[in-house]
């Protein structure tokens, strides 16, 4: 599976249910195969990231959002790829709305 940019190192921390207390620590190739903007007016307000793991052949795609117009991206949710975000934040309907 090729990759937009070289793979980096990560770490998944995952609890083990039979064994309270206990996390499992697993190192991986994470690489990044594209990053999205999304926009209204020249202001961001989602960026959509799809990343993979080396060796396993699967895609995850998820989106942050700025919910606020504030620049900061404060909420990230696990998405199907589409061409248009889920979620489009109130600041955007409104800045929307009084362009007409």
């Amino acid at each position: 599976m090729p990759f937009g940019f070289p793979p980096e190192s990560a770490f998944a921390f995952t609890g083990i249910p039979k064994h309270s207390g206990r996390v499992e620590i697993e190192d991986l190739d994470v690489g990044i195969m594209s990053l999205t903007s999304f926009d209204v007016g020249g202001r961001i307000f989602a960026y959509d990231l799809e990343y993979g793991i080396h060796g396993i052949g699967a895609v995850w795609t998820v989106k942050f959002y700025d919910l606020d117009g504030s620049g900061r991206f404060t909420l990230r949710r696990s998405e199907l790829v589409r061409i248009v975000p889920d979620l489009i934040p109130a600041w955007v309907k409104a800045s929307t709305q009084d362009a007409h």
